[in-house]
C-alpha cells in the first residue's frame, strides 16, 4: 500500500485529544528541535521534556481505553516489546550497575508511545519538519553559512569549514547537527513511507544541497522504481 503525502501506509484507528497531541508534539521538540534549540536548552531541561512526553503519552494511553479493541494486535505487540525492553534494561542495570541512557535504547517506549497514540499525527509533524530542514537547506547553500552552529559536548563547533573538510565544500544541514544527518533523517522518512514519489523527490534534493552521494543515489533509485 502506498501512502499519501501525509498519511503512513497502515490501517490504524488514532487515539486523538489533548492527551495525544500534546504527549506527541512535546517529544518531537525534544528530539527534533533539541540541536537548534542548544543555544538556550540544558541537557537536563531536554531530558526533563522527554520525560514529560512519556509521561503524558502514557496517560492518554491510560485514559483511552476505548479504542483499545480498534488497535488489540498493535497493543499486545506493543505490550510484548516493552516487557522485553523493561527486562533487558533491568538485567543491563543489574550487570553493570548503572543506567542504560543511550538515545537507541531509550527511543523504545517512546516510539511505543508514539504508535500506540496517533502515528499519523507524528508522522505529519516530522514531514513538515522535513520541509522547514530542506527549505533552510536551500538559504545556506545560496549564503555559505549555517542557520545555527552545534557546539559538540567537547567544545567542538560542528560549522561550515569542519564538515567541508579539505575539499572546502559548503555542505548545508538545515535543522540538524550535521549533513549527514539531515540525509539519514531524509531517508528514513522516505522509505517509511513506501512510495512517496514527493518525499523521495526532496530527500534528492536535501542530499544534493548537503552533497551527500548515497542519499542522491538512493533517491534516484527510489524514484527509478515508484515513478
Amino acid at each position: 500500500m502506498r501512502s499519501s503525502l501525509l498519511t503512513l501506509p497502515f490501517a490504524y484507528t488514532p487515539r486523538r485529544g489533548v492527551f495525544s497531541f500534546l504527549a506527541i508534539f512535546v517529544i518531537y521538540v525534544a528530539i527534533y528541535l533539541k540541536d537548534w534549540a542548544s543555544q538556550w536548552l540544558t541537557s537536563s531541561v531536554v531530558a526533563g521534556l522527554l520525560a514529560l512526553g512519556l509521561f503524558i503519552g502514557l496517560c492518554g494511553l491510560a485514559v483511552q481505553r476505548d479504542s483499545y479493541k480498534n488497535n488489540s494486535n498493535l497493543i499486545r505487540l506493543s505490550f510484548g516489546v516493552f516487557v522485553f525492553f523493561s527486562a533487558s534494561w533491568i538485567l543491563t542495570f543489574a550487570a553493570k550497575g548503572m543506567a542504560n541512557l543511550s538515545s537507541y535504547y531509550i527511543a523504545i517506549p517512546f516510539a511505543i508511545v508514539i504508535v500506540n497514540l496517533n502515528p499519523n499525527l507524528f508522522y505529519r509533524i516530522i514531514v513538515f519538519h522535513f520541509g522547514v530542514t530542506l527549505a533552510i537547506q536551500v538559504l545556506e547553500y545560496f549564503t555559505e553559512q549555517y542557520f545555527f552552529i552545534y557546539q559538540a559536548s567537547d567544545g567542538t563547533e560542528l560549522n561550515e569549514l569542519l564538515f567541508g573538510g579539505h575539499a572546502e565544500v559548503f555542505r548545508a544541514k538545515g535543522m540538524f547537527q550535521g549533513p549527514l544527518s539531515a540525509v539519514a533523517f531524509g531517508m528514513w522518512l522516505m522509505f517509511l513511507t513506501r512510495g512517496s514519489i514527493f518525499i523521495a523527490a526532496m530527500v534528492l534534493f536535501s542530499a544534493f544541497f548537503a552533497s551527500g552521494r548515497l542519499g542522491m543515489l538512493t533517491a534516484v533509485i527510489m524514484l527509478g522504481l515508484w515513478g
